[in-house]
């Protein structure tokens, strides 16, 4: 990912004379560089280096670079410099690092000055938790628990898991909820029926909460019972079959049939109508997918696989909470539960940006249309 800040013909000159002019400095024939300069115009610039990638500095048109030694010695980001342009590298994120000044000597071959840099680490992109709505009614006063891989969260950096947190019920008698490191969990009320919304936020491995988003659920009033398990399965090479007619059943005995499969974060699943799951890793620790029965009596329940690879620690057991609503903790980093599933990671979007002492002029410039 590498941002380049592009030359405009901007009359450095005559600003710099003008900034002298007022201030009252002047050089003599040695033309010596003034000590710390910094035009009233391009107070201390800023400059962001983006996440694990590169962005550039160069002058504006007329002036170049005279020395290469102050930036590099003020900071590790500078790897390259030349007359020309410095490159700024970030190879990684220290989300309590500050800014860096970066003293940038520059002349025009007539006035020299020291350009002044604010250089800061840009933040990997903020995790997202989309808005949603589960497909498939729930039966008010059951449980159901979403696997993470079914909620479409977006997370740059989450090599970690990240963090799931839940945030609130609407309407608030509707029911409670929670999280484990591998669900969503729903608990409808048993005297409610209609759209439920359960709202929760995910956090990067540096602590990153993303905006709140809300999961619209809805909820009807069951006249029987159909159960759909929500299991851990070990990984089996590459591919494995899973039986979800086993993972079903009707406690009055209807028939159970399968409505279909949500799909893995990593790998990839077909879900058959004999109920038969064909299931196939790409290689992730944790994966998960979803899958929704209807009984022959029109009740529906949902269920989910949890697929779990050699050596990935994961609890398979243990109470479910009722809610990880924390109001004291709300943006703490002991807020929500840790995740021990990788969600999807947001596909990178190419973009530009100029930084520079005359990026302001540059900016109202592109927008006037002046070439």
């Amino acid at each position: 990912m590498t941002r380049s800040i592009g030359r405009r013909a901007i009359t450095a000159v005559v600003g710099a004379v003008a900034f002298l002019a007022t201030f009252g400095l002047s050089f003599g024939a040695s033309q010596a560089v003034a000590d710390e300069v910094v035009p009233p115009a391009a107070s201390p610039t800023e400059v962001e280096v983006p996440y694990l990638g590169s962005t550039t500095i160069e002058p504006a048109a007329g002036w170049r670079i005279s020395d290469c030694g102050p930036p590099e010695q003020a900071s590790p980001l500078v790897t390259a410099c030349d007359a020309e342009h410095i490159v700024l590298t970030a190879e990684a994120y220290d989300p309590e690092a500050g800014a860096i000044l970066l003293p940038v000597p520059q002349t025009n071959g007539g006035t020299s000055m020291v350009f002044r840099y604010v250089v800061r680490l840009a933040p990997p992109e903020t995790p997202v938790a989309h808005d949603i709505r589960f497909g498939y009614p729930v039966a008010a006063g059951s449980t159901v628990m979403i696997p993470i891989s079914a909620l479409d969260i977006e997370c740059a950096v989450c090599k970690e898991g990240g963090r799931l947190d839940v945030v609130g019920v609407e309407p608030a008698g509707a029911g409670t909820a929670g999280a484990t490191s591998t669900h969503l969990v729903f608990r409808p009320s048993a005297s409610y029926a209609g759209l439920a919304g359960v709202g929760l936020r995910f956090a990067d491995d540096f602590g990153t909460w993303s905006p709140e988003a809300t999961v619209e659920i809805p909820v009807y009033r069951p006249e029987g019972v159909l159960v759909a398990m929500n299991v851990f399965v070990a990984a089996d090479g590459e591919s494995q079959t899973i039986d979800l007619n086993e993972l079903a059943f009707d406690v009055g005995g209807a028939e159970i049939s399968l409505l279909g499969c949500g799909a893995p974060i990593h790998g990839s699943v077909v879900c058959r109508p004999d109920g038969i799951a064909e299931f196939r890793s790409r290689g992730a620790a944790v994966d998960q997918f979803d899958f929704h029965v209807a009984s022959s009596e029109g009740e529906q329940a949902s269920g989910s696989v949890t697929v779990v690879g050699d050596g990935a620690e994961l609890p398979v057991s243990g109470p479910v909470p009722a809610t990880t609503i924390d109001a004291d903790d709300d943006d703490g980093d002991d807020a929500g539960v840790v995740s021990a599933i990788v969600p999807r990671v947001p596909v990178e979007s190419d973009s530009t940006e100029r930084v520079g002492v005359f990026a302001p002029l540059i900016r109202t410039l592109d927008r006037a249309g002046v070439q």
